[in-house]
């Protein structure tokens, strides 16, 4: 009952007092209105002042945590992964070249390790999406990017990979090749020349998370900020590697020698996914039948895509592919080529044709008949054809990013259209066909283009490329479609990072998206 008496009086005394403060308001008496409010609600004023002053700095000095950190976040959503892909993109930027130390420091450590003549490096396949391997390092933290620093983020490159050691000594006769597994003892004891090679096995993205043991949550993570440092879908493949595109002579030159001219495309889309164009062996097919100059593993560039494209060229043939545009036979070709010959007539004997179901089944039944515990990549043909544009179809020039920040026309007489979106500053633009390098601006105002490419196509077609961060090709370069040209800034008359896109017909611009679906 006192309880309530007080609260009583407290409600009658303020009452009271907001009287007093009002009379004395509508009377004229502003200092005696002041005064009042402050004699009786002294507490309560100061509180709202402080709330008004303070409140904007405490939020000010919580925004980086909030914009840097996921782990207040039950779940990632797409917009605060939005937010946060411009502080990874330049991780992704430097992928390359951090993956590369990472290697040459594996490849420093196996040299301590081995008392060898020679070291040589073997890639098995093409190394992972720049994006994917950043998303899954923010993933593995649950998104806490506060973990984000380049030495962290180079050895976590170190688990993208796997790898095996090939140790051989050679007579000095010169002769005779032992693998030192065998634990075989030349007669007359060692000739001193050994050669380790370090094959190198890139895994996949999904395989990746498997390895981590990813729960639900984290592959949910990951695929967010992967969509976010990509944008949305790609209209197009992926980059063909300046390490694939310095073979178009050689492919072009060994595709018109086995008669398959039309298939440039597929060769460099194989080339990809087999090594990225590294190695000694670019097109991996050392176990490959035609190959009868280095039963040891071919060492020998060319000799590899001449042995590669002849064997290609076998497969379509078996599978009854005459033209890259019949997808259905194609992709038997290539599944056989990835598996071997036996998979084909396999394939049309018993289902008439390629399907992933049936890829799935024949690597098990080898797996089983061999004794071994995987056969090939039954998921090859999504593999390849990432990185393949059907001839005649122009590639899109950012690939991964399709929002258009301003269309052709565009009310002001816009000669081309704008492509950008969150993560795209620093990305690789590609060449949208075959062509020759007519302009290349690489430092300057570029008229307003900043740094610039001009690609002339043939048929009097020609492609622009502006406000690039950096150009990496000079006039007169021979570039393949899908090859990489620049990389995605906001030089010359730029509001933001973004690339524009120019097609022109004989001088005359066109409306870019004219020549996509």
């Amino acid at each position: 009952m006192n309880g309530g008496n007080d609260g009583g009086r407290r409600l009658a005394q303020a009452v009271q007092s907001a009287a007093k403060i009002l009379r004395a308001y509508l009377s004229g008496n502003l200092i005696g209105a002041a005064f009042e409010a402050v004699k009786h609600f002294c507490p309560q004023i100061f509180t709202v002042i402080a709330l008004i002053v303070f409140l904007p700095f405490f939020l000010f000095l919580s925004l980086p945590a909030y914009l840097l950190s996921f782990s207040t976040l039950p779940y990632a959503d797409q917009q605060s992964t939005d937010q946060k892909a411009g502080y990874v993109e330049e991780y992704c930027a430097q992928y390359d070249d951090l993956l590369d130390e990472a290697l040459n420091d594996l490849k420093e450590e196996i040299e301590d390790d081995e008392n060898a003549d020679e070291i040589h490096m073997q890639y098995e396949n093409t190394r992972m999406n720049s994006t994917w391997v950043s998303a899954i390092y923010c993933a593995l933290y649950e998104n806490d990017l506060s973990h984000m620093s380049e030495d962290n983020y180079k050895r976590f490159l170190r688990q993208t990979f796997s790898y095996q050691i090939k140790k051989t000594e050679s007579s000095s006769g010169g002769g005779t090749v032992v693998p030192l597994e065998n634990d075989f003892v030349l007669e007359g004891g060692s000739s001193g020349h050994t050669e380790v090679t370090i094959i190198i096995s890139y895994y996949t993205p999904e395989q990746l998370m498997e390895n981590l043991r990813f729960p639900d949550q984290q592959r949910m993570w990951a695929e967010l900020m992967h969509t976010a440092l990509q944008g949305n879908s790609s209209t197009g493949g992926e980059p063909i590697s300046e390490n694939v595109a310095q073979y178009g002579t050689l492919i072009h030159q060994y595709a018109e020698l086995y008669g398959i001219p039309a298939f440039e495309s597929v060769i460099r889309a194989v080339m990809m996914q087999e090594s990225g164009g590294r190695g000694g062996d670019p097109m991996q097919c050392s176990e490959c039948p035609y190959n009868e100059k280095y039963p040891d593993g071919i060492t020998d560039p060319e000799y590899s895509i001449e042995i590669g494209i002849k064997y290609l060229a076998s497969c379509l043939r078996g599978a009854g592919c005459t033209s890259p545009e019949d997808t259905q036979s194609l992709s038997l070709a290539l599944q056989g080529y990835n598996f071997g010959g036996g998979y084909i007539n396999w394939a049309l004997e018993n289902y008439g044709g390629y399907s992933q179901e049936n890829a799935a089944e024949f690597s098990k039944l080898k797996q089983e008949e061999l004794g071994v515990s995987g056969y090939g990549d039954p998921q090859y043909v999504l593999h390849v054809l990432r990185y393949y544009t059907p001839a005649g179809k122009l590639e899109w020039p950012v690939p991964g990013f399709t929002k258009l920040t301003s269309q052709w026309g565009d009310g002001r007489e816009h000669k081309g259209i704008d492509i950008g979106g969150a993560g795209i500053n620093g990305q690789p633009i590609v060449a949208a066909a075959d062509g020759t390098v007519s302009t290349a601006v690489h430092s300057g105002w570029g008229g307003g283009y900043g740094l610039c490419v001009y690609i002339d196509h043939a048929d009097g077609l020609q492609s622009r490329y502006a406000h690039c961060s950096r150009v990496i090709v000079n006039v007169g370069d021979t570039v393949v479609k899908g090859q990489v040209i620049a990389y995605v800034g906001s030089t010359g008359d730029s509001s933001g990072p973004h690339c524009h896109f120019e097609i022109r017909q004989d001088g005359i611009p066109q409306n870019p998206m004219d020549f996509y679906n």
